[in-house]
């Protein structure tokens, strides 16, 4: 992990195959590290790779919500691999925050998150961040922890985890200094 570290700190295009090779490590966690280093550096070859990762990873059983899937897919999304789906609205309420470049206000995420549903998009999680002084601040807030099961039919899933995300907003008290940074998946995602 720390080679990792080097290669992204460097930016040296030398460290391009070693990066991508390490998408195929035994340690999910050097895969996830990999995939971030990946995107920052903008390898457009690791493409191939990232997507043997991604098969690998959903054959493994772990879920859509597990860091190294994010990794991947976040990646994929970076170098034109993947289309994510990004309803207008939801496109018009995204800002940047004290650092945040993929933040939603959180007076407005219970809209963020009807318009990605009503997209056929599947909420995932999302974490809440107080911004002082431009500086983001992690804050916990109340979480179901529940399941979905993505082989059941695409619609279900998606109200499934519409359901809990709107019930988790509903928990949290929105301030003009809060936002929400939010994971969700398509369909051809799973």
């Amino acid at each position: 992990m720390s080679a990792i570290e080097v290669f992204e700190h460097f930016r040296d295009a030398a460290s391009d195959p070693a990066l991508i090779n390490l998408l195929g490590s035994e340690c999910a966690t050097v895969r996830e590290w990999s995939a971030w280093a990946i995107a920052e550096l903008g390898i457009r070859a690791a493409a191939p790779a990232l997507w043997a990762a991604y098969r690998r990873h959903r054959a493994s059983g772990d879920g859509p919500d597990a860091t190294e899937a994010v990794a991947i897919r976040h990646a994929l999304t970076v170098l034109g691999a993947r289309e994510e789906v990004l309803p207008p609205l939801t496109a018009s309420l995204r800002t940047s925050a004290g650092g945040l470049h993929r933040a939603w206000p959180s007076t407005r995420v219970s809209e963020m998150m009807n318009d990605l549903a009503d997209h056929d998009q599947a909420m995932l999680y999302f974490q809440l961040w107080r911004v002082e002084d431009g500086t983001p601040f992690w804050i916990d807030h109340e979480r179901l922890d529940q399941g979905f099961d993505v082989t059941a039919p695409w619609r279900q899933v998606v109200e499934a985890t519409r359901e809990g995300a709107l019930l988790e907003a509903s928990l949290v008290v929105p301030w003009s200094n809060l936002f929400a940074t939010v994971e969700w998946i398509g369909h051809r995602d799973v």
